[in-house]
């Protein structure tokens, strides 16, 4: 009952150096129960040393490793795509700090981690940072989330989706009624890969208001050995300029 709920000391949005989603997810952070060193020796070792902590601390070896298991899970996975698998299949319904109201992309990015869900997901996301150059769109990079801090209108997104199932898998999209997907359904093949076009309309928001939303992309299909290919979602985040 106390689980999923914001810590109030947790960093949150909206980055204004650069129009990227940040935090990217979530993870454990409070009230941990981790070895602690006090600073006495003691020659007993029945007397282990354990405090419960919280911070950055606890949450970001949560989320190595995680990314160490899905590193060994995958060896030939690349960063990016590992933290996609993390990124689109995290854990959404995260509450804020009040323990009542739902948590936004600026409190939680995607979600909380959910390493069940990463290990079967069947689509992940490459992108080559270091290609990155001065001057480049960085709303144009191939990252798990979308983010328009100047969205005059309507603004458009380009995603590409690669298959890491092994077996073909069928999935559709679902979008909040200002937000159009496409294509809203496709298979894709095992290696294959998938370019998707989402499109804000933004013209009913006031001039400076954040809109927030979920885009999902779901599946019935399995894995050859029956298990279920986890269903993915990706975090929008736009403001009206």
């Amino acid at each position: 009952s106390i689980a999923d709920i914001m810590a109030d000391f947790s960093s949150r949005g909206p980055n204004t150096t650069f129009d990227v989603l940040k935090p990217d997810l979530g993870a454990p952070g409070m009230e941990i129960y981790a070895a602690f060193a006090d600073g006495t020796i003691t020659e007993d070792v029945e007397l282990a040393e354990y405090a419960f902590l919280q911070g950055t601390s606890m949450s970001s070896p949560h989320a190595a490793g995680s990314a160490a298991l899905l590193k060994a899970l995958h060896s030939d996975w690349s960063s990016a795509e590992i933290r996609s698998a993390m990124m689109l299949t995290a854990y959404e319904d995260v509450l804020d700090t009040d323990k009542v109201t739902p948590a936004d992309p600026f409190d939680i990015g995607a979600g909380r981690i959910q390493l069940e869900k990463a290990g079967l997901v069947g689509l992940v996301m490459e992108e080559e940072y270091l290609s990155i150059e001065e001057g480049d769109d960085v709303k144009a990079l191939n990252t798990p989330s979308l983010y328009n801090s100047t969205c005059v209108e309507e603004c458009t997104w380009t995603r590409t989706f690669t298959s890491v199932a092994d077996w073909p898998a069928t999935y559709t999209a679902t979008a909040p009624a200002w937000v159009t997907v496409e294509p809203a359904v496709f298979t894709i093949a095992p290696d294959a890969t998938q370019k998707i076009t989402i499109t804000a309309d933004v013209s009913d928001l006031g001039f400076g208001d954040w809109e927030f939303g979920s885009i999902a992309f779901d599946t019935t299909d399995t894995f050859q050995n029956m298990d279920p290919i986890s269903d993915v979602h990706m975090p929008l985040a736009v403001q009206r300029s």
